[in-house]
């Protein structure tokens, strides 16, 4: 974990409301072209390389989604992993819970934790859900968890850090957070 701090160049206000013209493009194997605030994009195409250079494994995204993500998709998955409704059936403990637009939302047994639309890291580009793309068999790819390549996950674990990429939500190895 590392001290979060937003860079100067963050209108905070505009989370998930960027225009494509105020990022950069981020080549994601396996997905095509994604956006990123343009810090993250410069040290996440440097860390690619070194990745590819030292251990041969090609570094991506889980989703066209897990990079930036605007205000619909952000609501989209609080919707999905959250209810209004508590069970203790379906729900996970109460402490989880979040105030959004005039309720309690808790979240759903067997959801990662999301944040509040219009908070996310990923709103400002400035957060990845990172994987690795993968030949399964010879000329067959497939993306992964970035934790199921046991080398490329200890060379992330040491390396990561020296690019300004940390694992700021420890129950998540997938997400990634770009601090300065």
């Amino acid at each position: 974990s590392h001290e979060f701090i937003f860079p100067s160049t963050v209108d905070r206000s505009r989370n998930g409301l960027l225009l494509p013209g105020e990022m950069v493009d981020v080549f994601a194997p396996g997905l095509g072209i994604a956006k990123a605030h343009h810090q993250f994009g410069r040290a996440f195409r440097a860390l690619q390389f070194q990745m590819w250079a030292e251990t041969g494994q090609s570094l991506t995204f889980t989703s066209m989604a897990d990079l930036y993500r605007d205000y619909q998709i952000q609501e989209q998955v609080f919707r999905a992993r959250r209810t209004v409704t508590y069970s203790i059936l379906t729900c996970q403990s109460k402490t989880t819970r979040k105030w959004w637009n005039g309720d309690w939302w808790y979240l759903r047994r067997g959801q990662a934790e999301c944040a509040t639309p219009g908070t996310s890291k990923h709103g400002v580009g400035l957060a990845g859900d990172m994987a690795l793309w993968v030949e399964v068999k010879p000329g067959q790819f497939k993306i992964v968890g970035l934790s199921t390549n046991k080398l490329a996950f200890a060379w992330a674990q040491m390396h990561f850090p020296t690019f300004g990429f940390y694992w700021n939500v420890a129950s998540e190895s997938w997400h990634l957070e770009f601090c300065y």
